[in-house]
């Protein structure tokens, strides 16, 4: 119960501005039926991650033991990316980072996708 606790304290000021989004969104939608869809996305991507690892927990020492190799090389990608993000903030050009994201995924029509909502 005390984790519990804990992890909502945590997540709280995580969730919550994206939440309060998401529902002033749903509530000045033109129809219920666009406003139910934004609500059950956010739910979907809520729910489906920690339906996932629930599915996958059994498993994952085996597959961890496999990659224990691998992750000292993967540390230190993740630092390497941490460093450059950590610059990037510094410098107030984090922007560059979503300019090079949107162009990395050009390819899911992102403006046809906003404009159908």
């Amino acid at each position: 119960m005390a984790l519990g606790g804990a992890f909502g304290v945590g997540w709280t000021p995580c969730v919550g501005p994206v939440l309060g989004s998401v529902l002033i969104l749903a509530s000045t939608s033109t129809t219920a039926l666009q406003g139910g869809f934004l609500l059950a996305v956010f739910s979907a991507g809520l729910a489906v991650p920690f339906l996932l690892i629930a599915l996958g927990i059994g498993g994952a020492a085996q597959r961890i033991q496999k990659m224990t190799k691998y992750l000292s090389v993967i540390s230190k990608i993740g630092g390497v990316f941490l460093i450059l993000l950590g610059i990037l903030l510094v410098f107030d050009r984090i922007s560059l980072l979503l300019s090079y994201g949107f162009q990395l995924l050009k390819f899911l029509n992102y403006d046809a996708i906003v404009n159908y909502l």
